[in-house]
């Protein structure tokens, strides 16, 4: 090859997408309505319909320029870092026995299996570690591959890490998924499934049990999952203290009836509570309509204080499942820090590692409150599908 050929596929390869090319790649990207309405904004182009289908469309006929590309890069990055947080628990029946001793020494192997066929991402950098005789942690980065989940590079890399338990208060394990990316928390519940079949080969988790998680399609009506999600607001915490709620994201359920005084939500695909500027929650109707079970829930943002002798400061806590309204799916709960602000006296202090100790601490409720529901007859954890109907396993016929 000559130089020019070469110099040509340099030109090539810096090349930005624009137009037609664009538009796939951004409507697939983890980039939200603020995020795109950001971009117009810096424009001057104002658009009073935020939703993508308007956007994507509105940007796909300009031209970004490297600043603008750059901007979007760094919004993305920022919400595929984010550390998203979900938990589960499985009964222990090893009595005395060691979780080290129960875990198989070839986990690696084991990972690197999980993901051996899937061409988009691979395992980048693997460690596990024992912390004592009761707590193994495992923990990674993926090297992910693929120009339709980040129009931004075609490679990048994304931690993950599981974090298993045997607590020592009651006989249960616990999993604690920390994922970033989509393809991270899929890795993650592979693995989780996997150590659990190994727990259950080695006889110290019974072989018909399932990990306990919360599922949004647990709840028995909108309205009990919409009471779970302010329960939260409502808790005692060790450090944190509930001071407001800042966002809601909710969808609405047309198979139920509009009461009068609430039509003018009618026709709203998705209700966001920053929509209603100037109000507190308790003067829109939005509690009001939850209790009614018109609308179906997806995730809170809530704005908490925290204290300890270590560190100070507020947060920003997102959580609940993600989407449930517009994807009717087995959603789980989950967490995450949008934003953190550590008071002046503790700004040495890494807002990392604060975020995942905060988040320790709010998840700590999940399962509490989940078994009050239960026992309140609000939420069931058996099997069901997506119609709420129970799913029955019938014995299969030899003969």
């Amino acid at each position: 090859m000559n130089y020019n050929e070469e110099h040509n596929d340099d030109d090539l390869n810096s090349l930005l997408p624009f137009g037609e090319n664009i538009r796939p790649l951004i409507t697939a990207s983890g980039l939200s309505e603020n995020d795109l309405r950001f971009l117009l904004q810096k424009r001057g182009v104002f658009v009073k319909n935020h939703q993508r289908n308007n956007t994507v469309p509105l940007i796909a006929s300009l031209l970004l320029s490297p600043k603008e590309f750059e901007i979007l890069r760094n919004r993305q990055h920022k919400k595929e870092s984010n550390i998203k947080r979900s938990t589960g628990r499985s009964e222990w029946n090893g009595k005395e026995e060691k979780l080290v001793d129960t875990i198989s020494p070839q986990i690696e192997t084991i990972v690197k299996n999980l993901v051996e066929n899937n061409l988009s991402y691979s395992i980048n950098k693997f460690n596990v570690t024992n912390e004592g005789h009761d707590k193994i942690i495992i923990e990674g980065e993926i090297k992910r591959n693929d120009w339709t989940k980040d129009v931004f590079s075609i490679e990048t890399f994304h931690t993950w890490k599981l974090t298993i338990e045997k607590l020592p208060d009651n006989n249960m394990i616990e999993y604690v998924i920390e994922s970033t990316v989509p393809e991270t928390k899929e890795l993650l519940s592979k693995l989780q499934n996997q150590v659990q079949k190994e727990l259950q080969a080695k006889k110290v988790v019974a072989p018909t049990q399932k990990i306990q998680k919360v599922l949004a399609t647990h709840f028995k009506k909108n309205q009990f999952i919409f009471e779970y999600l302010l329960a939260f607001t409502k808790r005692k915490f060790e450090t944190l203290t509930f001071q407001r709620i800042v966002d809601i994201e909710t969808g609405i359920d047309n198979k139920l009836n509009f009461p009068d005084n609430f039509k003018w939500l009618k026709n709203i695909g998705e209700v966001k509570l920053t929509a209603m500027q100037g109000k507190k929650l308790e003067e829109t109707d939005v509690i009001e309509i939850g209790k009614l079970g018109i609308l179906i829930f997806g995730e809170i943002d809530a704005e908490f204080n925290f204290s300890s002798s270590e560190v100070a400061g507020s947060c920003v806590i997102q959580y609940g499942f993600p989407k449930f309204y517009d994807k009717k799916n087995h959603i789980e709960f989950e967490t995450k820090i949008l934003k953190i602000d550590l008071k002046n006296e503790f700004a040495h202090i890494s807002k990392e590692n604060v975020k995942k100790k905060l988040l320790a601490e709010f998840q700590k409720e999940k399962h509490n409150i989940f078994d009050e529901f239960k026992t309140a007859d609000k939420a069931d954890a058996n099997d069901k599908d997506l119609d709420n109907n129970y799913l029955i396993a019938f014995p299969i016929d030899k003969d």
